[in-house]
This record gives C-alpha cells, sequence and structure tokens, in this order.
C-alpha cells in the first residue's frame, strides 16, 4: 500500500484539532493519495476519510446515518451534530446539578440529626396561621 494512502486511512483528528482543520487535512492527503483520481472519487475517499478520523463514535455513527455527498457536506453536518451533543450534554449536566445539591442538603441534615426547614416551607406555615387567625371561628 502507498505511504500516502495508508496516512490517509490512519489518520485521527487531535484532541485540539477543530473540524475545519480535519477537514482540509483530510482533503490534502486525500488529494496526495490520489492524485489520479476524478474529484467525485477523491470527495468520496475524503469524507471516508473524515467520518473515520473522527474521534467521537456516536458523531461517527451519526455522521455516516447522514450520507455526506461532500468534505464540505461532512464538515457541515458534523459540526450541526457536535453542536448539538454538546448542547444535550450541559442540559444534562445543568439537570444533574440540582440533584446534586439536594442529596447534598439530605446528607448534611441525616449527619446533623436535624430537620432542616426550607425558607419555602417557613412561608407556608406562616401563611396557614395567618390564614387560621383571620378566618372567624364558628360555635
Amino acid at each position: 500500500m502507498d505511504p500516502k494512502k495508508y496516512r490517509n486511512k490512519c489518520y485521527g483528528r487531535k484532541s485540539s484539532e477543530s473540524l475545519q482543520e480535519l477537514t482540509a487535512k483530510v482533503e490534502r492527503l486525500s488529494a496526495l493519495a490520489y492524485p489520479g483520481a476524478t474529484i467525485e472519487m477523491r470527495d468520496i475517499l475524503a469524507v471516508d476519510a473524515f467520518i473515520e478520523a473522527l474521534d467521537n463514535t456516536a458523531l461517527r455513527y451519526k455522521l455516516q446515518e447522514r450520507e455526506p455527498s461532500s468534505p464540505r457536506d461532512a464538515l457541515v453536518t458534523a459540526m450541526k451534530l457536535e453542536s448539538l451533543m454538546q448542547a444535550r450534554d450541559i442540559a444534562k449536566d445543568q439537570v444533574r446539578r440540582p440533584l446534586r445539591a439536594a442529596k447534598a442538603e439530605v446528607s448534611s441534615v441525616q449527619t446533623s440529626g436535624q430537620a432542616d426547614v426550607s425558607s419555602s416551607g417557613n412561608k407556608a406555615d406562616t401563611y396557614r396561621r395567618q390564614k387560621k387567625q383571620a378566618s372567624p371561628r364558628h360555635p
């Protein structure tokens, strides 16, 4: 196997490398590895190499499902999918944080042995007392 073809096949995305940089490198390596191929054939090979170079397995599978026809299509789709995945991860993390805080409060109550009444509980108790005092009692 030609060393250029092998390098193109084995290229992987570095952690600090953007998707745009990866696309440019894969296109350059494809042009060097297959100089006699048509543009359409090089695009197919570049798309395959781009997908294989991705470090995120879920992103790789989703991109394969979309079947991009050119390196530019692969790049645009990968950028959209990657941003959606990052947004999903951020949303999951925001949901987990309040749960962790609540668990921490429960564990602090259990370790101190005292019941910690939240401010909303105090307001509810105060409201009930005021309502009882304000309502006239019927004998």
